[in-house]
């Protein structure tokens, strides 16, 4: 599993519409303000951490383990998790590195 694959999850896109929804306002006000306006002009308005911290989310929403049902584990094995994790970890790093962490994406 790549990001990509990441980005087509239940877990993310319920991440996403708690951002882009009718709760966004409340959830994230000040995100969904950038997102609004950069929209105005075609752009997307959320950091590039913020995104980041969005797969991070829903990473972690996957590889839980529900203790009521350990049989069920997560939806990830470890490896698919240690590889999302170090994949998101190099993105981040290379965002640090560039300075474009906390830019706006597109």
């Amino acid at each position: 599993m790549k990001i990509e694959d990441l980005t087509n999850t239940e877990a993310f896109l319920s991440i996403q519409e708690s951002i882009y929804g009718n709760d966004g306002w409340i959830n994230y006000p000040e995100r969904r303000g950038r997102i609004e306006t950069a929209a105005e002009d075609g752009g997307e308005g959320s950091f590039h951490a913020e995104i980041i911290q969005d797969w991070r989310d829903a990473l972690a929403l996957l590889s839980v383990i529900d203790p009521d049902y350990p049989e069920d584990g997560g939806d990830l094995t470890e490896e698919e998790h240690a590889t999302l994790e170090k994949e998101i970890d190099d993105c981040e790093a290379w965002h640090e590195a560039n300075g474009s962490l906390w830019e706006q994406v597109g």
